[in-house]
C-alpha cells in the first residue's frame, strides 16, 4: 500500500502541471502549486497568467517538486516485495521518468 501511495504522490505532480494550466486559464488557483511557491494569494489573484507562470519558474517551484518526486521514488525502491509483486517497482520508476522528462 505504501509503494503504491508513494507511486500516486509522483503522478500527482505530473497531474498538477496540466491541473495548473487549466486553472490559470480558467483563473481558478491551484492550491499545491501556489503552496509551493511561497506567494501571497492576493498578489496571485491580481497576477496575469503569465507573471504567474513566470513567478513558478523564477522560485524553481518544478525543481522543488522534482526534488520530492525523487525521494518518494527512493522510497518506494527500497519497498521489499514478494517476488509476484515485482512488476509494482516499474510504476514509481516510470512516472518519476515521465514527470522528469516533462519538466526538464
Amino acid at each position: 500500500v505504501r509503494l503504491i501511495t508513494l507511486n500516486q504522490a509522483i503522478f500527482n505532480f505530473y497531474d498538477d502541471y496540466w491541473d495548473l494550466k487549466e486553472d490559470l486559464k480558467d483563473k481558478a488557483p491551484n492550491t499545491f502549486i501556489f503552496a509551493l511557491s511561497g506567494t501571497d494569494t492576493n498578489k496571485l489573484r491580481q497576477a496575469t497568467r503569465e507573471q504567474v507562470i513566470s513567478m513558478i519558474k523564477e522560485r524553481k517551484v518544478w525543481v522543488r517538486l522534482r526534488t520530492i518526486a525523487h525521494g518518494f521514488l527512493v522510497q518506494a525502491e527500497k519497498i521489499k516485495l514478494p517476488q509476484h509483486y515485482q512488476f509494482w517497482h516499474y510504476l514509481p520508476r516510470y512516472n518519476y521518468e515521465f514527470f522528469d522528462e516533462c519538466f526538464s
